[in-house]
């Protein structure tokens, strides 16, 4: 990407800020997302300049694409194309060292601060801010903004997003920053606190490029994010819807608030930071099954590229506004059956049994592989295109397949291929999905293939192991006890380490072969788990007599007086028999 018709020159941040100016981020761009680590740098690059082992700190490049000329009553405003994240940042940092001038009575030093860099004066924008963070922040924003209420601060738009969050985490925290650095024998200091704006203002530099009319702002700003901290797949995606109303600043807001909080907020877990890392992770996972439904030969590296250029053919022909509206639209349809699967979020339309088929591969949890085939089969019930009775025998047959497969050690790798066509082939016929999941090297194990590893092969390290042992626990527990048992431990009846009475109990080479098998293994809790360790069988039943609220394991320690390699024969018989049932073919 060349600048060379474009302005450039080094600019303070006083520069920046001062004068009739006004700073806007695209809606499209990724909200604030600086945390402790990046502030933690800054303010260390700060300090040069304080402690005067630098005469001034360049912190990097802002972009900006000139969009509004200023006039009379109108600033010079632009579009922050790149560097948002740190312009916001200094915004935030000067509304922080206004509130602490305030507090320390200095009103005539906070005025001079708000007047040359926060507010605007002309008359038509007067006490309007002079940047303005995306849509997703504003709520954030205005709620710091209330800092400076004696002046009246104006930030067009409404209160989008939360009302906390990293926005709101940055100006705390420099305003601890700042306390740290104005402090004087355990006493704030006025003189300190002006010293330390002016070091700001004068000595931290950046380069600004203003880029002209033909450049491409949204082409710029993805180039410019190709390295660095990565972009979700959800901002260029923003990024590609708002991109068509980037000439009209008050349709984009509206559709913005009438379909794309929506969407993203389909994904919200939460509010307490592992939801939010939960829900992140969660809203990831959507745009490639989502991808694929819509082109089956698209790469996961591709998955933006290929939306984007089926997204220009199908709007092409439409208005801006009805283009961007016909993308969240198509972006959204597919979310209730992805998060079904996902989240267990139950959609509508489902009945009670078509529910227990989705949750149980919830449970197990399915691999990403099936999810373009899952999305639309629930989907086609949702929209009444599908009958429940054809759905549930799909999803039997689908469940039967993976868990037969985990018995044999066949991990669920390579099944991409099967289940991305699979839609196309069988849609809702389950005798085209039996049919269709197998192929030359793709097995889906027979009865006798899946009992004699029912008996005889370690389900203990299979990835399946905790799903197959809840799954057994249920078929013992009837309504909704299950959801106050802890998590499931794998246990073992016959210890793993062959000690004390055991020796006499099991044979080296049988204790080798049938440890992790199914019928030695049980559902414990952790703690019942650690206290069993190396017991014999009369201790073990006695302890956990007491301690086990798992059905399943009570069962075992109600029928068998003793526990050797006899009983663990006996018991995987009648488990193949449940299982063979359970998991048909």
């Amino acid at each position: 990407m060349s600048f060379k018709k474009t302005d450039s020159d080094s600019a303070t941040v006083h520069e920046i800020f001062q004068g009739e100016v006004f700073y806007r981020s695209p809606l499209f761009q990724r909200h604030y997302v600086w945390g402790s680590k990046e502030l933690e740098k800054l303010w260390a690059d700060i300090d040069t300049v304080i402690e005067e082992s630098s005469a001034s700190r360049f912190l990097g490049a802002l972009v900006l694409k000139p969009y509004q000329v200023r006039t009379a009553s109108k600033p010079q405003s632009y579009w922050i194309i790149d560097g948002q994240q740190r312009l916001t940042t200094f915004y935030l940092l000067i509304l922080a060292c206004v509130r602490r001038a305030h507090e320390l009575g200095g009103s005539s030093i906070a005025d001079d601060y708000v007047n040359a860099y926060l507010l605007q004066s002309q008359s038509t924008v007067k006490n309007h801010t002079k940047l303005l963070p995306t849509i997703p922040d504003l709520g954030q924003f205005k709620s710091i903004l209330k800092s400076i209420n004696d002046y009246h601060p104006f930030a067009p738009g409404g209160a989008y997003g939360k009302s906390h969050g990293a926005l709101v985490d940055a100006f705390n925290y420099h305003l601890e920053e700042i306390d740290k650095r104005i402090t004087v024998e355990e006493e704030a200091s006025l003189d300190e606190l002006g010293n330390l704006m002016s070091n700001i203002c004068s000595k931290i530099e950046f380069v600004q490029i203003n880029l002209a009319d033909h450049h491409d702002a949204n082409e710029v700003f993805n180039r410019l994010n190709d390295s660095g901290q990565p972009l979700e797949i959800i901002d260029l995606i923003r990024n590609e819807v708002f991109s068509l109303l980037s000439d009209n600043v008050d349709d984009a807001e509206a559709i913005y608030d009438s379909h794309w909080l929506d969407f993203e907020k389909s994904f919200d877990l939460g509010d307490d930071p592992d939801s939010i890392k939960a829900a992140s992770d969660i809203r990831n996972g959507y745009f490639f099954p989502f991808a694929l439904i819509q082109d089956s030969k698209v790469k996961k590296a591709d998955i933006f590229n290929a939306l984007s250029k089926a997204w220009k053919k199908s709007v092409s022909k439409l208005t801006p506004e009805d283009g961007a509206k016909k993308i969240i639209d198509d972006l959204q349809f597919y979310v209730s059956s992805y998060l079904a699967i996902a989240v267990a979020n139950r959609p509508k339309n489902l009945s009670d049994s078509l529910w227990e088929k989705v949750l149980r591969l919830h449970r197990m949890p399915a691999p990403t592989t099936l999810y373009p085939y899952l999305m639309r089969l629930l989907k086609s019930v949702e929209t009444e295109e599908v009958k429940d009775s054809d759905a549930i025998g799909c999803l039997e047959v689908i469940e039967s397949f993976l868990v037969r497969r985990a018995f044999l050690g066949l991990e669920p790798t390579g099944l991409h291929a099967v289940f991305k066509e699979l839609w196309r082939k069988a849609e809702a016929d389950s005798s085209l999905v039996t049919s269709n999941i197998q192929t030359k090297t793709i097995e889906f194990p027979n009865d006798s293939k899946f009992v004699e590893c029912i008996r005889e092969g370690d389900l203990y390290h299979r990835k399946l192991c905790s799903y197959v042992l809840e799954e057994y626990e249920r078929s013992y527990t009837k309504g909704d006890v299950l959801k106050t048992f802890p998590k499931i431990t794998a246990d073992h009846l016959m210890p793993q380490k062959r000690q004390g009475d055991w020796i006499s109990v099991v044979a080296q080479e049988d204790h080798d072969k049938y440890q992790h098998t199914w019928a030695n293994l049980v559902p414990l809790s952790d703690k019942a788990n650690a206290e069993k360790g190396t017991k014999n069988w009369d201790e073990t039943c006695d302890l956990l007599a007491l301690e086990t609220v798992f059905a399943s394991t009570k069962h075992v320690l109600d029928n068998y007086e003793e526990w050797n390699l006899d009983t663990i024969l006996e018991r995987a018989e009648g488990l193949s028999e449940w299982a063979v049932a359970r998991w048909k073919k």
